[in-house]
């Protein structure tokens, strides 16, 4: 029985390849597919005789037969896709099921261009395999007479062997087409792909072939596949229309170099395909088959129908063009508008919805008004819905709730969105997740003003795509962190080029945040009229919005406000009441529209808007710099000992005696980096991406220069003081001073610019964030303070307070000691103020006084401390300059040798 069916297997087999003999090569290495065929899963690959139907079929039958394994006599008919290349194709079902979630209904299929072959022989255009394929219509009257399915293409022929172009010449077109399968997030099924026919023309004699394959593949999208293939040279070229990669061989089709890598099966052909690296063709649009399905008639019988249709297009999402979310929004327009249409397809309008938001808002921008045709929609479709309550919940960028209203109950309605997913709730409290957004709405107080108040629903935009007007609006950034800089998501918030300019980020203006939602609450009456009462005195709605990772503005403050659907902007009047709980920001409002969180501030600080600011900043840093290392050169030349009796040294020390002091020489080095970084990387213009890093960089080297000046506070302290103990003298040792100044310092910086967003400040200006009371104000400029004030103290009551010590001084040395405790107490207190006046210009979106205060206090600590220097050389060469003292100077020192 074996060797009967195996000879019946052969004996088709081999007229069929004395057939093509003269591609016989070609016919194996190179699968392509044909509407006469029939389809085997794998899971009932089927037997001898069952292969044997096959071949027969694909000659015999102009119809296509799917064995599944199960139901062997089902009969689906093909369909015949003419466009840009000549191919021929079966389709895969596409189901829709409502019992599976929106997020797993997922349709993939791969386009096919429309060019002419006949006009282009020798160029194949390429094109994306990205998109989706649309739903095939009927065929003309004036078509083929079998049942064949075509898409409705107005390049079609009349009559199907026009399909296959002869072309003239030397050139011969080999075409290919793919289709995908269905693919579902519950599992990968595995089913025989579709069958391919491989369409030949050759020369001037018109002949034509077609050979039939059968390949075995993954549910996964196949790309569509065009060939063009020259006879006049030796090598074939194949390119991929949706990649860069091709494919070369011999014209024998014996020397192969592929990324194809082609295993030989009986009567099939597994193909391995190795990804291309890179992609750049554009998907392309489908317009025109949207526009078939827009203008159908739609009615309650059809309504699933081309919703499921409409939703392969709008899968395609971030890919979706102009045009298609124009037709997409005028088909989903004609189907909310019919009365009594079920809630499942309600869900499907509103999942058609939320692919469109996927979509690039440029291209949202530029689709006419199909923004407000969405937008308006959803009202109609609330009240045309047979039932009493819907919802759609597993949306990605929409989350919504509806309901009648019952007054005797006077239930409100609410929905909260956790960011992974949306759930409806009953009241306001919510979690005490700080990440969470909700909004809820009441309806008593809606019962008592209107007796028309028929629906109610809430609805949770996860972007600002739909809400569009001639303005554009900045986009206020979100916390940034290096730890979680690479999860943070752009924000997708271009506008068209026909809006006007959004205002200079100097300006006091309205800011959209960044990753917070639009959060919608609306009452419609049994006339579709929208219940807006903005006079009411009765807090209609509470929302909630989540700030964790939202920096808190700091020239402005933040505000929840709603959307004029008259001037098409966010408003600027009667703004709902706001007050921060937590992380969260609580906002009451009194009538019922779309909310949004804004930021009503300057986006940029004025010390890098203001020009005089800025001019004045730059002129007291670079003194502070210039200072610094005067200073340091002085410092250091201590320890070089070509300077030491250097008369230009000498002159400048005063003649006064060289002092090795390393805690001194790392005071200034430090302050002298650090007006270096904070003058020249303190803009973000300067700084870039780096802006942080820089901000840290700056607060590092500022708290180190505070620590040594503690240091030498105390160093000053333990001279007068009788502070003894051997940790005393471990913490007053150079090394020990010069660890402790820079190794808490380094380490705290690193934590706080990785773990946190206190350098964060989002206003182009790489600084802490004042709004950090304790690490920025509090903690750095108490310590200063209280060990200014304790040294100063301890050293005066030391010097001053006993009598008989201070008669046995000298009036020179009770001097130079004065001068010294003021400098320390001074320059500690200097360098504390900048602290607490940095708070003080907090929360205000223009200039102030304190502005310049702060820049001048800030950024002349180096002049002070060369002012302080020049003061203490006057009075040494006042000392050296005094015939009395040098004289004097000259017999101690004779006395002393």
């Amino acid at each position: 029985m074996a060797v009967k069916d195996g000879l019946f297997y052969l004996i088709p087999l081999f007229v069929s390849s004395m057939a093509i003999s003269s591609h016989h090569a070609l016919f194996y290495q190179k699968p392509l597919h044909s509407s006469n065929v029939t389809i085997y899963s794998r899971t009932n690959p089927g037997n001898v005789s069952a292969r044997l139907a096959f071949i027969v079929q694909q000659t015999a039958s102009s119809q296509t037969t799917v064995r599944d394994g199960k139901n062997f006599g089902s009969t689906k008919t093909p369909f015949l896709e003419d466009s840009k290349y000549s191919k021929t194709q079966a389709p895969t079902e596409k189901k829709f099921l409502s019992s599976v979630s929106p997020k797993r209904r997922l349709y993939h299929s791969h386009p096919t261009s429309k060019a002419n072959l006949a006009t282009t022989p020798k160029h194949v255009a390429s094109r994306s395999g990205s998109g989706s394929r649309g739903p095939p219509v009927t065929r003309p009257a004036n078509g083929p007479t079998d049942n064949t399915t075509y898409f409705n293409d107005t390049s079609l022929p009349s009559n199907p062997a026009e399909t296959t172009e002869t072309i003239t010449g030397e050139t011969t077109s080999i075409t290919a087409t793919s289709t995908a399968t269905e693919v579902t997030s519950e599992s990968l099924t595995t089913v025989t792909d579709l069958t391919s026919t491989k369409t030949i023309t050759t020369g001037t004699s018109g002949t034509t072939r077609s050979s039939p394959t059968t390949t075995d593949r993954t549910t996964r999208p196949i790309p569509t596949t065009t060939r063009t293939e020259s006879t006049t040279s030796n090598t074939r070229r194949t390119k991929h229309p949706s990649t860069e990669w091709e494919t070369t061989e011999s014209a024998a089709g014996l020397n192969t170099k592929s990324n194809i890598l082609c295993e030989h099966i009986s009567f099939g052909t597994k193909v391995v395909t190795t990804p291309p690296a890179t992609q750049d063709i554009q998907p392309t649009s489908y317009a025109d088959e949207l526009k078939n399905i827009s203008e159908k008639e739609v009615d309650l019988q059809n309504v699933t129908e081309v919703l499921n249709e409409t939703l392969i297009y709008s899968e395609n999402r971030e890919n979706l063009k102009a045009d298609e979310i124009q037709e997409i929004a005028i088909i989903l327009q004609k189907c909310a508008n019919l009365s009594g249409i079920q809630p499942e397809d309600s869900q499907k309008v509103l999942l058609n919805i939320d692919c469109v938001l996927s979509a690039d808002a440029s291209q949202i921008s530029a689709s006419a008004n199909s923004s407000q045709v969405l937008l308006d929609l959803i009202p109609m479709l609330v009240q045309n819905t047979n039932a009493t309550s819907f919802d759609f919940l597993e949306g990605e960028n929409l989350g919504f709730t509806a309901k009648s209203i019952d007054c005797a109950t006077t239930e409100g309605i609410g929905l909260l969105d956790t960011g992974k997913e949306f759930k409806t709730i009953t009241n306001t409290k919510t979690d005490d997740d700080n990440k969470q957004h909700s909004i809820f709405i009441t309806s008593a107080d809606i019962c008592k003003r209107s007796s028309q108040a028929s629906h109610m629903f809430v609805t949770i935009y996860r972007n600002y795509k739909l809400f569009i007007g001639p303005k554009q609006y900045n986009t206020y950034k979100s916390a940034e962190t290096l730890s979680r800089r690479s999860t943070v998501q752009k924000a997708a918030f271009e506008r068209d080029s026909k809006q006007d300019p959004a205002p200079s980020k100097c300006d006091e203006q309205i800011a959209l945040v960044d990753e917070a939602p639009v959060m919608s609450g609306t009452i419609i009456g049994n006339e579709q009229n929208t219940l807006l009462n903005p006079q009411s005195t009765t807090v209609m709605a509470t929302l909630h919005f989540s700030l964790t990772n939202t920096l808190r503005p700091l020239h402005g403050h933040f505000r929840v406000t709603w959307w004029d659907t008259e001037l098409l902007e966010w408003s600027t009047s009667n703004q709902c009441e706001t007050a921060v709980e937590g992380g969260k920001l609580v906002a009451s409002c009194n009538h019922l529209t779309d909310f949004a969180l804004i930021v009503d501030a300057a986006l940029n600080d004025p010390n890098m808007c203001d020009k005089a600011l800025y001019s004045l900043g730059y002129t007291v840093n670079t003194l502070s710099i210039a200072s610094l290392l005067f200073l340091t050169v002085m410092s250091a030349s201590a320890y070089w000992p070509a300077l030491v009796g250097n008369h230009v040294i000498l002159y400048l020390r005063g003649y006064a005696p060289p002092t090795k002091d390393l805690v001194c020489l790392s005071h200034k080095a430090a302050m002298f980096l650090f007006y270096i970084v904070f003058t020249i990387f303190s803009d973000e213009a300067v700084s870039g991406k780096g802006c942080s890093v820089f901000a840290s960089i700056a607060y590092m080297l500022l708290m180190s220069s505070v620590l040594l000046t503690i240091f030498q506070a105390l160093r000053l302290t333990t001279a007068f003081a009788i502070l003894t103990g051997p940790w005393v003298k471990v913490i007053i040792l150079p090394s020990s001073a010069i660890i402790i100044s820079l190794l808490p310092p380094f380490v705290a910086s690193l934590l706080l610019v990785t773990l946190s967003d206190f350098f964060q400040r989002g206003d182009c200006f790489c600084w802490v964030r004042p709004d950090y009371v304790v690490y920025a104000v509090v903690l750095p400029t108490s310590v200063m303070i209280l060990n200014a004030i304790l040294c100063t103290t301890v050293i005066c009551k030391r010097v001053f307070g006993r009598r008989r010590f201070s008669r046995s001084m000298r009036r020179r040395e009770q001097t130079q000691i004065a001068s010294r405790i003021g400098a320390v107490f001074l320059m500690q207190l200097s360098m504390g103020t900048p602290w607490a006046l940095q708070y003080l210009t907090l929360y205000t979106p223009h200039t102030t006084a304190w502005h310049y205060i702060f820049t001048i206090v800030m950024g002349s600590q180096g002049t002070m401390l060369a002012l302080q220097y020049l003061y203490k050389r006057q009075k040494s060469l006042y000392f050296y300059r005094d015939p009395h003292n040098v004289s004097r100077r000259t017999k101690e020192e004779s006395l002393s040798e």
